[in-house]
């Protein structure tokens, strides 16, 4: 970077052109000014038209410039330049105002040098020449141009198209291409220039004075020129006032800057504030219990919803509360646990979590109600988790009476070693599964099994007085999914919620067009919409959480907001905002969540990871960017505000993906639609199987009798998967021992995490930790990676040692991965002829390779400057599948109506997946399909990877055995197909990609599927010829595909 070049060919470039025409340049530009002036400058004033032609000057310089080395452009050269031409000088100001008038062309800023060399790097004559020109500085001011345009993809969504920069440096312009840029700006400016003019002159203040103030006001501040005084200084800047009323919060929003009618009124409501309703105890409670409640949470009252679960819990019953947010759930099981304790010392109780957080969030909070219990201080309460330490876990287990926990340790070292906790499970009398919505799909099934394998310990211990208890948030027919889950008819449950609320505003919020008179051009980016909104209530004390779906969205928002408030002056509130999510270090979290509870933090970005009710505190308003996966996943964000009873704000930001757009044309059935369906199959005899391995490891396994526990099924599966004795008796089968629990995963996650350090400056600083398809994706070599709002460069991945590099850089541009995931059968175990014969179904291994084959570097703007080649090696995942190879005459008739093949095969195979939990346990992404990614589908080029016609489908367990979901969808693929088939019949949606009611699914939410590439129509002719059933083509209309050779180009017959 500090090496002096000896080669001054840019500058004699610029020397050299100036003098050859010392005598004519003036008059030349003079001339060439007149001659493209438009005749809509005639109205300015003098002054105005002499900016018009600065901007021509500086206009066809920045593109010959560019054009000829791809250099970055600083103020320095633009300066020299017009100096030789115009032997005058030019100021920092001028450009400034260029950038005033028209800041959709001109971007005039301080840079970092390291973000900027990063960007040319590849350019070796670039490169040197400019090491040559920043020696020494760490920002430089960089003048640019965009060429006034924004590609659009498929369904009017931003592409990914090549900027002017890529193309120049892929040698692909020519001087005609340059001056139709150069062109094309001059009437773009012309344009801003004029309205700029008449909007002065309208509101009666003089042009001249006005731009110079404002220039003024924008000039261009170096990040080196801030000193810690600032930051000391704007501590203490106040805060605007809160707004107090639902039209006070309307009055601000709407009164946002830049707002453009954002708040789609048939999306926005608001709910009344609602009294609290008493209930009574059926037992009396001791004083002490009555004033340690108060003393530690301010409890006098209990609601009537949490009387009538304790009450029942005393009539020996198992209970299920499934209540709004922040109604006072934990105190169900609380009162009950703390008053047994104090007529029985010998009481146990086993509270679980689904993570490591929540356990102890509520750890603290019963710990603080017995802090002002004497008659308890022999009570220990302790965590059992995987961070316990070995030396602690003896006296953890001989003399705990409340030990929270989750359900790893339960299945992998409490049930296996019940042994040593038979003082703890034989007077176990409450078992707590909190949370209980999370178990759903394959982990709702190996849970289920667990707690039966739980239950079935405590008979043979003697112990039938546990009673279990589950809280969740509001779900559909909650009774029967506790029933299922803890495999008992003996529920009870309270679905309706006693406690206080305060009044609750609702917002649905719709990014403005990008041009209103050009809808074409699509709408701003929501993300940058949350990050106002977010700016917005936390400067003015609006205690506010984002959430976000992805963790590079919550990164690449914090980022935004960093920006904006360091632009806006506005660094006052940098201390005040967080990120959080999954994948920071426990340390870094358990900080968070003190700051955000303490009142240290205004704002916190966060992904569902503070979904799950962790106490962060009073909250005002929660801002959703994007839907997040379920209606009930919303109503669940929407509740952590308001949690103090006052009036309280919640934001939906729609996104453009097809769930978003759904829910902004149906804004109803996000208030009146169905609470979610949880499924929980516990007919997957596969599962089943490895659960009874690990309970007759536990104690040998009498299908006789503990079928009461494991369904119809057991007699069957022990005798085909376990070993008998002559007792009638069933043991483990050889292959699982030593030890059956540790072979049988619960959840699908990698212990080959990857280590992720900070090495900027020398230090080695663990950051985090991350799975291997997280590597893949967001950490390849050459990667942007955004930690807390900070950009870091990926400098190295060391595979072998699991070790990832990265140094801290200031860079304006971010990386997107260039990537694709082949799914193919390895081998066929069965074949199942479909409707007429002519086509089959067939199951069998099936093995998914992600690769990742390089990255595009993108601005601001979402516009590519840079496209990179890397070589990785690929993410295999190989496990059990079913797939449906499509005959070619369905293809080639699809092609015939100009409907693209890999289109129709991708909207199918979703057809088909949005279906699957109506027969088999599928949640969320249990089972996934081949993916087309729009990039390779509908770019202009021939593609040189050509992939099979057919749709496949593959269990995303990880491993060989599968989970047995696709081998039980298999068996329901003609029903599946038909139901596939009639809803596309009586969707009324038009649209190509479909809706929630025939094609879309929460997969196209930004996360595994970009939902780009689908085709409503071509999917029901190809399901419809599947089934042998005659198709009617005249009624439907033909796909946009301009040949029918076009259609079919990225397909190939399956072999």
């Amino acid at each position: 970077m500090k090496v002096k070049r000896e080669d001054n060919s840019d500058e004699d470039f610029l020397k050299a052109s100036a003098n050859s025409k010392k005598r004519k340049v003036k008059s030349n530009l003079e001339e060439r000014s007149i001659n493209t002036q438009s005749s809509g400058t005639g109205g300015l004033c003098e002054s105005f038209k002499k900016i018009y032609q600065l901007f021509q000057f500086i206009n066809t310089t920045y593109t010959f410039l560019n054009a000829r080395n791809c250099l970055i452009i600083t103020f320095p050269m633009l300066e020299s330049a017009y100096k030789s031409a115009f032997q005058k000088d030019l100021t920092i100001t001028d450009l400034v105002k260029l950038q005033l008038i028209c800041p959709k062309l001109v971007n005039f800023q301080y840079k970092s040098v390291e973000g900027l060399a990063l960007a040319i790097n590849k350019n070796t004559q670039a490169k040197e020449i400019f090491d040559g020109l920043i020696e020494g500085q760490t920002y430089i001011l960089v003048f640019e141009l965009s060429e006034g345009n924004k590609g659009k993809g498929r369904g009017g969504h931003n592409s990914k198209n090549p900027t002017m920069k890529s193309q120049i440096h892929k040698q692909l312009l020519s001087i005609d291409y340059l001056k139709k840029v150069i062109k094309k700006r001059n009437l773009i400016f012309e344009e801003c220039l004029n309205n700029y003019y008449d909007r002065l002159v309208c509101t009666k203040k003089d042009p001249d004075s006005e731009l110079d103030r404002e220039a003024n006001l924008h000039i261009p501040i170096s990040p080196t020129d801030f000193d810690d005084s600032v930051s000391v200084k704007s501590e203490i800047v106040p805060l605007q006032t809160k707004p107090e009323t639902i039209d006070e919060i309307l009055d601000l929003l709407r009164g946002i800057k830049d707002y453009e009618n954002q708040i789609v009124d048939e999306g926005t409501y608001s709910t009344e504030a609602k009294a609290c309703k008493v209930g009574f105890l059926s037992k009396q409670l001791s004083q002490e219990l009555i004033d340690a409640l108060y003393s530690a949470n301010g409890i006098k009252e209990i609601y009537e919803h949490q009387a009538l679960a304790i009450n029942w819990l005393w009539e020996r019953h198992n209970v299920i509360v499934s209540t709004a947010t922040s109604s006072g759930k934990s105190l169900v099981y609380q009162l009950p646990i703390l008053h047994d304790l104090q007529n029985d010392p010998e009481t146990t109780a086993l509270i679980v979590f689904p993570t490591k957080a929540l356990a102890q969030d509520q750890k603290r909070s019963l710990q603080e109600v017995l802090s002002y219990m004497p008659s308890l201080s022999f009570v220990q309460v302790e965590t059992f988790d995987g961070d316990t330490p070995i030396e602690r876990r003896e006296n953890i287990i001989e003399k705990c009476n409340i030990i929270f926990t989750n359900p790893d340790m339960l299945h992998q070292t409490i049930l296996p070693r019940h042994d040593k906790w038979y003082r703890f499970l034989k007077n176990l009398r409450y078992f707590i599964l909190d949370e209980i919505h999370v178990y759903n799909g394959i982990f709702g099934v190996h849970v289920s099994f667990i707690l039966r394998r739980l239950r079935r310990l405590c008979c043979y211990l003697g112990n039938d007085n546990c009673r279990f208890v589950s809280c969740s948030a509001t779900i559909n027919d909650p009774q029967r999914h506790m029933q299922t889950i803890i495999g008992t008819k003996d529920v009870s449950v309270v679905d309706f919620t006693a406690s206080p609320c305060g009044e609750k505003l609702y917002v649905m919020w719709n990014p403005p067009y990008t041009d209103p008179s050009d809808p074409s051009k699509g709408r701003k980016s929501a993300l940058h919409e949350a990050s106002k909104l977010f700016i917005l209530l936390v400067e003015r004390n609006v205690r506010t959480i984002v959430f976000c779906r992805v963790r590079k969205s919550c990164e690449t928002l914090m980022q935004a907001v960093l920006t904006e408030l360091k632009q806006e002056k506005k660094d006052h509130l940098i201390p005040k905002i967080q990120s959080y999510r999954a994948g920071y270090t426990l340390s870094d979290r358990r900080l968070i969540e003190k700051k955000m509870f303490d009142g240290e933090l205004l704002g916190i970005i966060a992904t569902n990871a503070l979904e799950l009710g962790i106490d962060i505190g009073s909250l005002d308003a929660v801002v959703t960017l994007g839907f997040p996966y379920s209606i009930s996943n919303l109503k669940q964000q929407f509740g952590r505000a308001g949690r103090r009873n006052k009036l309280s704000l919640a934001v939906y930001v729609v996104e453009t993906f097809p769930m978003d757009q759904y829910y902004l044309q149906h804004p109803e059935d996000l208030r009146y639609g169905s609470k979610a369906e949880l499924t929980v199959d516990l007919s997957n005899e596969l599962l089943l199987s490895h659960h009874l391995q690990c309970a007759a490891s536990e104690f040998p396994v009498n299908p006789e009798t503990d079928s009461k526990f494991f369904g119809s099924l057991t007699k069957k599966v022990a005798r085909e998967k376990l070993l008998g004795d002559e007792q009638g008796l069933y043991h483990p089968h050889p292959s699982y021992l030593p030890y059956p629990a540790t072979q049988v995963k619960i959840r699908n996650i990698s212990e080959d995490m990857y280590t992720l350090v900070d090495v900027t400056n020398g230090q080695l600083k663990h950051l985090e930790d991350l799975e291997p398809f997280r590597v893949a994706l967001t950490a390849y070599e050459g990667a942007v990676y955004i930690y807390q709002g900070r950009t870091f460069i990926i400098r190295n991945l060391d595979i072998d040692r699991r070790r990832i590099e990265a140094q801290r850089v200031d860079v304006d541009w971010i990386t997107a991965q260039r990537d694709y995931t082949d799914v193919d059968p390895t081998r066929t175990f069965a074949r199942f002829p479909l409707f007429g014969g002519a086509s089959q179904a067939y199951f069998g291994n099936v093995r998914a390779a992600l690769h990742v084959f390089g990255y595009f570097k993108i601005n601001k703007k979402r516009e590519i400057i840079d496209t990179v080649d890397i070589v990785d090696k690929p993410v295999i995942i190989d496990s059990k599948g079913f797939w449906i190879d499509v005959p070619w005459h369905i293809i080639e008739l699809l092609s015939w109506k100009k409907i693209n093949g890999a289109a129709s095969i991708h909207a199918a195979e979703h057809a088909l997946l949005s279906l699957m939990p109506l027969y088999i346990s599928n949640g969320g992404n249990d089972i996934r399909t081949e993916c087309k990614a729009g990039e390779k589908e509908f770019k202009q080029s021939d593609s040189q990877r050509r992939r099979p016609a057919r749709l496949i489908y593959y269990d995303d367990a990880g491993d060989t055995a599968g989970a047995g979901l696709c081998q039980r969808a298999v068996l329901h693929l003609k029903e599946l197909m038909s139901l596939a088939i009639e809803r596309l019949e009586s969707c009324q949606c038009t649209q190509p990609e479909g809706c929630v009611q025939c094609i879309t699914t929460s997969k196209f939410a930004g996360g595994t599927c970009s939902g780009e590439v689908l085709d409503k129509h071509g999917a029901y002719i190809l399901l419809k010829m599947l089934m042998g059933q005659s198709v009617n083509l005249d009624k439907i209309p033909d796909g946009p595909e301009p040949d029918e050779a076009h259609a079919i180009r990225t397909l190939i017959p399956f072999s």
